[in-house]
């Protein structure tokens, strides 16, 4: 055995990029405190796949917190990927990057890419997007080799419950499901606390751990840093693309949960536990859609979020934003920011079209008295053009305005520097910066992006400068808690809305996004 733990044995492997080929993989073995595990090494680093950090969700222990993994005798192989939390539509909808494996309901594992497993590097642990209803940390997009060998870093990425079995409030219920709210989350805390107590077996320090996640995942960030059951478990946080203000209330999750097991027909408890997963999401998906009927306009912003983070008093007392409005976020350094054309992707996948008529009818439903000012202001910054319009709305509504306020409330009362980023590179402006597009550069995973259809957002040959710039800058801040790097200018802090511009060549600007935020009001 190596310095490093690299066996000197070879196994047979085959690649889940290319299955009809198999290679010749060196292997490497960990100690968890639940059990030995094989990984293989890959290119610069080692990876070991589908750890349970948790028992499996199933059975009686559906639709409950997750409880220690049960240990094992002997190795466990892990070097496949565990399996994809079940979800409707599958990662169809994330196609840039493809599944390794399929879903099974026993999903409750991560992997772990690095270096070595000698030595105490900084930790960063990936929470996966996917509006708490789609996606997983073993899709190829978040391979973490690259990202662990480059920064000396070890890449944590995990995968939790989805959908209904993950994010149903089911308190209001009473009996054997009290408790049984905010599962995902609790997930989330229970992976934390496993690398927290074994990462050091793989070459990671426990005392330097870096949470960073995009979009449902950011939030899932924003929400565990004001959870006191994930207090000391994450020591520095980087947030992207997170829709902040979409949390929910007791009475609105109770509602939403009550009409998805209304639509699946379960009644009991022992029907919640029989149920086929199947019906419980073709349920989510139409309470979803007859949510956005239901609203009009404003429900194009509301259905997207009928799933996620309960205020429940317990596990989340409070919204990420009232905590850090309070000063009651745990004190630890950040970066934050969101990307300037983030609704683009969803205007590209849905096709939303329509003239000034339709734009004037929407923005009077989402704007209200406001919408002849928003409506010149953003003909203004975004070209005339009534479909960006449109998205360039949606953007701030559900992305830039919440952030804003988030990182108004750290400085107010944080005493931890928070950094901020606005990432506005494109191929052009028919799709802009859109929703995902920075974290193919943080992982150097532009090309499965570009094989699994991403090309047409992040174009053909995409600036190389832009891997070294955010990939350095967040590697750098897990180790330091500063994003400090030689690719970037000096990074100030957040204070007066100063703002790290990721464009080629990446710049300060002082509140990027004013005017468009001016126009929409405080909201």
């Amino acid at each position: 055995m190596t310095a490093d733990g690299l066996d000197v044995r070879v196994a047979r492997w085959v690649d889940a990029a290319a299955p009809h080929v198999v290679r010749s993989r060196p292997t490497a073995t960990a100690e968890t405190t639940s059990g030995r595990v094989l990984g293989v090494r890959r290119r610069r680093a080692l990876r070991f796949a589908g750890i349970p950090y948790a028992a499996p969700p199933v059975g009686e222990r559906r639709f409950r917190p997750p409880a220690p993994p049960v240990p094992w005798v002997g190795v466990r192989d892990a070097r496949l990927a565990g399996s994809l939390a079940p979800q409707a539509g599958r990662v169809r909808r994330f196609p840039f990057g493809a599944a390794r494996t399929g879903e099974d309901e026993d999903c409750l594992t991560l992997e772990v890419s690095t270096p070595g497993t000698s030595g105490r590097r900084p930790v960063m642990v990936w929470l996966h997007p996917g509006g708490f209803q789609a996606g997983s940390g073993s899709l190829t997009s978040y391979d973490g080799g690259a990202l662990a060998a480059a920064g000396d870093v070890v890449v944590v990425s995990v995968s939790y419950r989805l959908g209904p079995l993950g994010w149903l409030h089911l308190d209001h219920r009473g009996g054997d499901l009290a408790g049984s709210t905010n599962l995902g989350l609790l997930d989330q805390v229970a992976a934390l606390a496993w690398v927290r107590d074994n990462i050091e077996a793989f070459g990671g320090d426990p005392r330097r751990v870096t949470a960073f996640g995009a979009s449902a995942g950011g939030l899932s960030i924003a929400s565990l840093l004001a959870s006191p059951r994930a207090a000391g478990l994450i020591h520095r946080a980087a947030i992207q693309s997170a829709p902040l203000a979409h949390v929910l209330g007791v009475d609105e999750a109770a509602e939403v949960a009550d009409r998805v097991l209304d639509e699946a027909g379960c009644r009991t408890l022992g029907d919640l536990q029989g149920v086929p997963v199947e019906r419980l999401l073709a349920a989510q998906a139409q309470v979803n859609l007859a949510t956005a009927l239901r609203a009009g306009p404003a429900g194009q912003v509301r259905s997207t979020f009928l799933l996620g983070p309960v205020v429940d008093g317990t596990t989340l007392p409070r919204s990420p934003l009232e905590a850090a409005a309070e000063g009651r976020l745990d004190p630890v350094p950040m970066i934050v920011g969101t990307n300037r054309d983030e609704w683009d992707v969803l205007r590209w996948y849905a096709g939303e079209q329509g003239g000034e008529d339709e734009l004037r009818s929407w923005l009077a439903g989402v704007t209200g008295d406001r919408a002849e000012v928003v409506r010149a202001v953003y003909h203004r910054t975004e070209g005339g053009d009534a479909s960006r319009v449109r998205a360039a709305v949606m953007t701030d509504l559900l992305f830039t305005r919440p952030t804003d306020r988030f990182v108004e409330g750290l400085l107010a009362g944080h005493s931890e520097p928070v950094h901020r980023y606005l990432f506005t590179w494109s191929r052009d402006r028919a799709i802009g910066a859109a929703h995902g597009v920075e974290q193919p550069y943080i992982f150097d995973r532009v090309r499965p992006w570009q094989q699994g259809g991403g090309a047409v957002l992040i174009g053909l040959r995409p600036p190389r400068a832009l891997v070294r710039s955010l990939q350095g800058a967040w590697t750098a801040f897990a180790a330091t808690g500063r994003p400090d790097h030689p690719a970037l200018p000096p990074w100030p802090t957040a204070a007066g809305g100063r703002t790290m511009v990721f464009d080629d060549p990446p710049h300060v600007e002082v509140e990027p996004l004013a005017e468009r935020l001016a126009a929409l009001g405080e909201g």
